[in-house]
């Protein structure tokens, strides 16, 4: 009866063994892959085997990369079509500013040829066609 209570105790203490073996990796890897997401690297896959509090915490830490990586995709989609946006602007407003400068800079009727209707008039179609 001795040796079969020391058996079942030495069969007892090596599960309690292999189940903390079992806990203390799943936690350390689960520790590990919260480290790389705090660094950025969203590209962790922990395998989340079982129903237990361990499979637990790592299916949370996979779904917790997993949309950190699609929001991080998102705004850096919307940050290059912003940016895009930007330069479309800039480049319009310079063009508009060309233009600007190229309407104040077309020579306009002096008071001379004011003083001459007929001169006046074929100045403003002239003018006229090249708007």
């Amino acid at each position: 009866m001795h040796s079969s209570c020391l058996a079942f105790h030495t069969a007892a203490a090596g599960l309690a063994i292999l189940l903390s073996n079992r806990i203390s990796k799943a936690l350390q890897e689960s520790v590990k892959a919260a480290t790389q997401i705090t660094n950025g690297n969203f590209d962790i896959d922990l395998a989340a085997n079982g129903n237990d509090e361990t499979a637990q915490l790592q299916s949370a830490l996979n779904s917790m990369a997993a949309t950190l990586r699609n929001n991080l995709a998102e705004i850096t989609a919307k940050t290059e079509e912003t940016e895009d946006k930007a330069i479309q602007a800039q480049e319009a407003t310079r063009k508009a500013e060309e233009a600007m400068r190229q309407r104040v800079a077309r020579p306009t009727l002096s008071t001379e040829w004011k003083k001459h209707p007929k001169w006046l008039k074929a100045a403003q179609s002239l003018l006229a066609k090249q708007d």
